[in-house]
């Protein structure tokens, strides 16, 4: 048998929703006012309506490789995710051109202990913005 929760779904839908006033909007228009759509060179002209159908590559780093970028990140006091996330931006802005670079991540959003045993989707997708300057 199952504990019983301190709080339902429901419960926490609210409260994220009650979380959402005028600062926080105004922060998020103003953090993303004028960025342009990634201009990424592609194999066939995209379509006039976009569908928003993708696909997932998965690549595997070698244990090498994969030890070598954690030290890398370890010794700029980085995350391993945000030496990753720095990659990609460069990576973005070699592909384009581009230097201002939005991604989209998505993070659990299970930071309420209250949480932790609940069933339901808490995932929160952020916009990471960053300015890729040449130097």
């Amino acid at each position: 048998e199952l504990p019983a929760l301190e709080i339902q779904y429901r419960d926490f839908a609210c409260w994220e929703r009650s979380q959402i006033d005028e600062d926080s909007v105004k922060f998020w228009k103003d953090s993303l006012d004028g960025f342009e759509t990634l201009n990424l060179l592609t194999d066939y002209p995209r379509p006039s309506e976009v569908d928003y159908c993708g696909a997932s590559v998965y690549k595997k780093l070698s244990k090498y490789l994969s030890e070598r970028i954690m030290q890398f990140a370890k010794k700029q006091g980085s995350t391993l995710f945000a030496t990753l996330l720095g990659a990609f931006y460069i990576l973005m802005h070699k592909l384009t051109g581009q230097q201002d670079i939005v991604i989209g991540t998505a993070t659990a959003n299970r930071s309420h202990p209250q949480t932790h045993d609940m069933i339901g989707l808490f995932v929160n997708t952020l916009a990471l913005r960053a300015n890729i300057k040449g130097d």
